[in-house]
C-alpha cells in the first residue's frame, strides 16, 4: 500500500511541477546605463565590415544585420529581413552595445533534444507507474 501511495505522489509530483517555474520572483529596479560613446566608437571601428552584428539600442529596441561600414559618427546595418531593406544608419549616440552574431546551434539539433528529453520524461513516468501496478 505504502508503494502505491509513494509511486502514486512520484507521479503526481513528476506530471505537475515545472522545473524553471519555482523560486521567488522579486521586481528589479532597472538603472540608467552609462554610454562612452569614444570607446563604443573604438570598438565598432575595429569590428570588420561583413560580420554579423546584434545591435541594441538606448531606447530598448535591438536587430540582427550585417555590419556595411563605420563613420565616426554612426554605423552602417543591413538588417536581416525576409524583405530586403535599405541598410540603416544608427548613430553612435543610439547604440547601447553592439556584439558579434554567431550562431549557437540548428534547428535541427534543438527539436531533436526536446524529442528526447520528451521521450526521457515519458519513460520515467512509465516506469515509476509500472512500479506501482506490479506490486
Amino acid at each position: 500500500m505504502f508503494k502505491r501511495l509513494m509511486a502514486g505522489l512520484l507521479c503526481g509530483a513528476l506530471a505537475t511541477t515545472g522545473c524553471a517555474s519555482s523560486g521567488v520572483r522579486t521586481a528589479q529596479v532597472a538603472q540608467a546605463p552609462v554610454f562612452d560613446q569614444r570607446v563604443m566608437k573604438d570598438y565598432v571601428e575595429k569590428l570588420p565590415a561583413g560580420s554579423r552584428v546584434r545591435v541594441e539600442q538606448t531606447d530598448g529596441k535591438s536587430f540582427r544585420g550585417t555590419l556595411m561600414s563605420t563613420t565616426p559618427t554612426a554605423v552602417v546595418i543591413q538588417k536581416n529581413t525576409r524583405v530586403p531593406e535599405a541598410p540603416m544608419e544608427v548613430p553612435i549616440a543610439r547604440v547601447a552595445r553592439i556584439t558579434l552574431d554567431t550562431p549557437t546551434g540548428s534547428t535541427g539539433r534543438s527539436i531533436g533534444i526536446g524529442i528526447a528529453a520528451g521521450i526521457g520524461a515519458t519513460l520515467g513516468f512509465l516506469a515509476i507507474l509500472a512500479a506501482a501496478i506490479s506490486d
